[in-house]
């Protein structure tokens, strides 16, 4: 029987703990984020904890932040649990954890979307918020080949606005009570004639996208489930426009600054 050297045991040895080596290599696609200032992955089995992050790094800056990691040979078999950080911010909040089992080979796991919340998350909180049903009302006619004018008109159509305010200052009232309780509402008159009102409306719909966008899932370009600022300010536009030609009254709307139009309105001869 041939004798096994020390040296050869020791060579066995280091081959096997080789071997047996539970290595994994996290990665995770932030391309569609405008800023990342350090991403990092947490779990439950160490070296990784839920309380401290492991950082992630992007070495080649294509957006896909990579991190490999090491666990003892013991936790073969043992079910993982981790998630990502972006700057502080836990990914896919409403969700479990993600979840990998150590084989106690090597393993490169496909490479992960960033996302704060699921599809579902952000589709049932649109549709329970004033905000998020316009979106989702945007969203859903513009995927129907609808332009925004379009949709709002169908709006005005099926809500039957009717009757149609005929006094220059019943628009007071109206623009008044839509800004009331919102946050970047705002109300002024500047002028108050017979044949002549004049006012200063928030943009509210406009400041809701920086104040809610990024619980919404808004992409670095702010755009929300392919709708924009500008397709929610054709709502106001166009109702504005359909309230004054049904009076045969003229209007001028101007930009006083991003979240707030002066507007003045003339009733003919």
């Amino acid at each position: 029987m041939k004798k096994v050297t020390p040296i050869a045991l020791l060579i066995f040895l280091f081959v096997s703990h080789l071997q047996a080596q539970n290595t994994i290599t996290f990665q995770v696609d932030l391309t569609d984020e405008e800023s990342v200032n350090k991403v990092g992955v947490r779990g439950g089995l160490q070296p990784l904890s839920w309380n401290e992050n492991l950082i992630m790094t992007d070495n080649d800056s294509n957006g896909i932040y990579t991190l490999t990691v090491t666990f003892p040979d013991s936790l073969t078999g043992k079910v993982l649990e981790y998630k990502f950080l972006k700057d502080g911010i836990w990914e896919r909040k409403d969700l479990n954890n993600r979840k990998i089992e150590l084989t106690g080979k090597e393993q490169i796991l496909p490479t992960d979307k960033w996302k704060i919340h699921s599809e579902d998350y952000l589709f049932n909180k649109m549709s329970r918020s004033y905000f998020g049903k316009f979106v989702f009302i945007f969203y859903s006619g513009k995927k129907q080949g609808k332009t925004p004018e379009e949709v709002v008109l169908e709006l005005i159509e099926y809500y039957n606005w009717s009757p149609w305010p005929d006094q220059l200052k019943d628009m007071f009232d109206i623009v008044q009570y839509g800004q009331e309780g919102h946050k970047g509402g705002y109300f002024e008159i500047l002028e108050d004639k017979p044949n002549q009102i004049k006012f200063v409306m928030g943009r509210y719909w406009r400041v809701w996208f920086d104040l809610y966008g990024d619980g919404f899932g808004m992409d670095n370009k702010g755009v929300i489930k392919g709708v924009s600022k500008d397709d929610l300010e054709t709502y106001y536009r166009t109702w504005i426009d359909h309230f004054c030609n049904y009076n045969n009254w003229t209007y001028k709307i101007e930009d006083q600054s991003e979240s707030r139009w002066v507007v003045t309105v003339t009733k003919g001869e």
